[in-house]
């Protein structure tokens, strides 16, 4: 094996896990680096050289509008209990109520039971996603678990960092994206 650094410098990855999702050998694992950051590693002897992996990387140069002029918007939720409940005024909250009530699916971080942080997928309840971690999380299937939900014709609420919203967004078809709903958080 091989790492993707033979090419790339770390600085040019975010460990979104977008190419390890989209690799139809199953070529790239993210695996942790020496300071325990997950990163893409590439065996050789599986991959085809297909490309996917570059054309979905949230690092390439892009020049879409989209990616120039990001929309934020600031929430308070009405109920006080939520907001004590919530790292950043409630607003994941109002949104995963919403998406729920319409039998779409959420998809954010959560501590696993070895208090490891790891990207999970509901469609029941939103209250382990809420309270910010601090720690880069395992997206593990994630992703494609959101596509198969969107292609379902489900909502998806998909809450990350930037960098993974990023990788989502390259890995989901643009034809898939209107049922899409992201929720980036400042890391």
């Amino acid at each position: 094996m091989t790492t993707y650094f033979d090419t790339k410098d770390k600085k040019d990855c975010c460990g979104c896990t977008a190419c390890s999702s989209i690799c139809p050998q199953e070529a790239i694992k993210m695996k942790p680096d020496f300071e325990g950051f997950l990163y893409p590693v590439v065996d050789k002897q599986l991959c085809i050289n297909c490309g996917l992996c570059q054309t979905v990387c949230a690092f390439q140069d892009r020049s879409s509008d989209e990616l120039k002029k990001p929309l934020v918007y600031a929430v308070k939720h009405k109920n006080e209990l939520v907001r004590a409940n919530s790292s950043s005024g409630g607003g994941f909250s109002a949104i995963a109520e919403y998406i729920l009530s319409l039998g779409g699916s959420i998809y954010g971080a959560i501590f696993d039971n070895n208090f490891k942080v790891v990207h999970e997928r509901s469609d029941k309840s939103y209250t382990q996603f809420r309270g910010s971690k601090y720690v880069q999380s395992d997206m593990r299937d994630c992703y494609a678990m959101s596509k198969k939900d969107l292609e379902a014709g489900k909502k998806v609420l998909f809450t990350g960092t930037p960098c993974q919203i990023a990788g989502l967004k390259s890995y989901i078809p643009k034809k898939l994206q209107e049922g899409l709903i992201t929720c980036d958080l400042v890391c």
